[in-house]
This record gives C-alpha cells, sequence and structure tokens, in this order.
C-alpha cells in the first residue's frame, strides 16, 4: 500500500509540473502573439501613405471616414486578435485536457501492471504451497504405509517365531513324553520281572514274558494305574506347601539311590561298594592334577592315553558332522532354547 501511495504521489507531481510547463508555453505563444500583432501593426503604420489634406470641408467628411475606418479595423483587429487568443486557449486547455488523460491512461495502465504482477505472484505462490502441501502429504502417507507394512511384517514374524516355538515345543513334549511313556514301561517290565523272581524265586515262565513282551511292544501298562487326584488350576497354600513337600522327598530319595545310602545301601556280605561322596569344592582337583601331570600320581600317561582316545579331535569333528548331517544339531538347539526358560535343579559339581 506504501509503494502505491507512493506511487500515485510521484504521477501527480509529475501531472502537476507538465500543467506549470503547459501554462508557462501558452503565455510564451500569447506573448510571441502579442510581439507580431505589433510588428504586424507597426509595418502597417510604416506603410500608409501619406496623402494632402482636402479642403476644410471635405477634411471634416474625410476625418470622419477614416475616424470610423480606424475604429472599425481596431474593432476587427481586437476581434481577430480576441478569437486568436480564445483560439490559443482552446488549444493549450484541450492539450492540457489530452495530457491528463494520457498521465491518467499511463497511471490507470501502471496500476494494471502492478495488479497483474501481484496477482502472478500470489497464484504462484499458492501453487507452490498446494505443491509442496500435496508432496508432504504424499511423503506422510507412505512413511504411514512403510510403517504399518514394517508392523505386519513385525506380527508376521512373531506370529511365525511363536507358531515355531509351539511346534518344537509340542514335538519336544511329544518325543519327551513318547520316551519317558517307554522308560515306564521298560521300568513296569523290570519291576515285574524282579518282583517275580523276588516272591516265586525262581525264573519266569516263557508264556508269562512272552505275554509281558506284547503287552510292552503293544503299549499297555503291566500294571493297573493307581487314581491320583491331579491339583487344581488354582492350587491353595497348603496344596503347594505339600507338593514341595513330596517334591523334597523324591530328590532326597533319589539321591540315597544314587549313593547307595539309606535303604539302598548294599549289604556287606555281597562285597558291593558305595560309590565316593562328592566334593563339591575340592572335587575338581583330582581330575585336574590328573590331566596336568602335578604331585606325585600315579596313571597320568594312561588317563591322558584314555582320553585322547575317547575325545580324539579328529573323532569328535566325524561325530558332530554326522550329527549335522542327521539334524540332530537343529534338534539339540530347540531343546536347549525350550528348556532356557526351566530352571536347574540338584545340579553337583
Amino acid at each position: 500500500m506504501k509503494k502505491l501511495a507512493q506511487i500515485q504521489n510521484d504521477e501527480l507531481r509529475k501531472m502537476q509540473k507538465i500543467r506549470e510547463e503547459l501554462r508557462i508555453q501558452d503565455i510564451e505563444k500569447l506573448r510571441r502573439a502579442r510581439r507580431r500583432q505589433n510588428e504586424i501593426m507597426a509595418r502597417i503604420q510604416a506603410a500608409i501613405v501619406q496623402i494632402p489634406k482636402p479642403p476644410t470641408n471635405r477634411n471634416l467628411k474625410a476625418i470622419e471616414a477614416q475616424k470610423m475606418l480606424k475604429k472599425k479595423k481596431e474593432a476587427e483587429e481586437a476581434f481577430r486578435e480576441e478569437q486568436l487568443i480564445n483560439r490559443l486557449m482552446r488549444q493549450s486547455q484541450q492539450e492540457r485536457r489530452i495530457a491528463v488523460q494520457l498521465m491518467y491512461a499511463r497511471h490507470e495502465k501502471e496500476v494494471m501492471r502492478q495488479n497483474r504482477i501481484l496477482r502472478e505472484k500470489q497464484f504462484q505462490e499458492r501453487r507452490e504451497k498446494e505443491f509442496r502441501e500435496a508432496l508432504d502429504r504424499e511423503a506422510a502417507i507412505q512413511k504411514q504405509e512403510n510403517l504399518e507394512r514394517e508392523e505386519e511384517i513385525r506380527k508376521i514374524q512373531e506370529l511365525h517365531d511363536q507358531i515355531a516355538a509351539e511346534r518344537a515345543e509340542a514335538r519336544y513334549r511329544k518325543h519327551y513324553h513318547m520316551c519317558q511313556e517307554i522308560m515306564n514301561q521298560i521300568l513296569d517290565l523290570v519291576t515285574k520281572t524282579g518282583e517275580y523272581r523276588e516272591i516265586t524265586n525262581r525264573l519266569i515262565p516263557n508264556k508269562l514274558m512272552r505275554e509281558w513282551k506284547e503287552f510292552f511292544f503293544a503299549g499297555y501298562p503291566l500294571y493297573e494305574k493307581a487314581s491320583i487326584d491331579p491339583l487344581p488350576s488354582e492350587p491353595t497354600t497348603e496344596q503347594l506347601l505339600e507338593l514341595e513337600k513330596q517334591n523334597l522327598l523324591d530328590d532326597n530319595d533319589y539321591e540315597e539311590y544314587k549313593d547307595m545310602a539309606g535303604e539302598w545301601s548294599p549289604p556287606q556280605s555281597s562285597g558291593l561298594k558305595a560309590p565316593a561322596p562328592n566334593n563339591n569344592v575340592l572335587g575338581y582337583v583330582v581330575a585336574d592334577c590328573c590331566v596336568l601331570g602335578k604331585l606325585y600320581y600315579s596313571g597320568k600317561s594312561t588317563c591322558l592315553t584314555h582320553l585322547t582316545q575317547g575325545f580324539c579331535v579328529e573323532t569328535l569333528l566325524q561325530e558332530a558332522l554326522q550329527a549335522y548331517h542327521h539334524g540332530e544339531m537343529e534338534v539339540i538347539r530347540t531343546v536347549l532354547i525350550l528348556n532356557k526358560k526351566k530352571p536347574m535343579k540338584n545340579i553337583r559339581y
């Protein structure tokens, strides 16, 4: 707005200056016209021929006629001068009017040009803004689509890993339960045989042994299963405490069986020796000294020979390659992954 007002003030000053110049030019033209008229009158007066005066009677009439002629000429000259002045004034006013119109038209043209430039600039800025907004929208949509695609891929991968883990765990549990069932059946068969030999103190008849084998191969139990009440989904504190006590007793029974102590201790007449008690602190020192050759233990070379034969690098490498080709490495890895969450109990060093 300030720039437009300044432009208008400059145009008005130019118009006033032009008007002043036109007025000065008109005055100068008027002066030149009067000067020229005076020169013409002076030449006319100089060209007048002096005629002798007529007689008295004729002089009066001639004087009156001259006066009338002079008045007439003066009136004509005044009329001519007035017409000339009016014509010059009309010309100057018309020129002044044309100049004003030209200046106004030029001003209007400049204003229209400035408005057109401003409007085109506004249109250009609006188009650039809309283009930038469209690019930003497309970038935001593309980014959102990428995030959604990554989230979907992550969910699919998590679902795939979860399904794979569940399948591996189900396969592991299936094999574990299968092996456990087979081991239980073997234990039942062994226990059944031992009970029969202990009660009858005789060998088992072939027919009975074949029947037991058929039951074993068919997967039928040799003993009737006892009814055990399972724990509820939300056991009480007393039930959990009783379960912990039972687990503790089972662990103690297993330790006694492994160490051949308590009820599992062999009779003195049998000549069997119980295994040496495990030393949790210094149990590894003996093996370490045997391997390193420290102190005065005997049999170091023999021990190392057996270790070399049992744990040769080539033998271990060959076994590892065979396990890899048979797919045993994957099974072991799966079992290790599944057993990571299970606490290790009763580990003795």
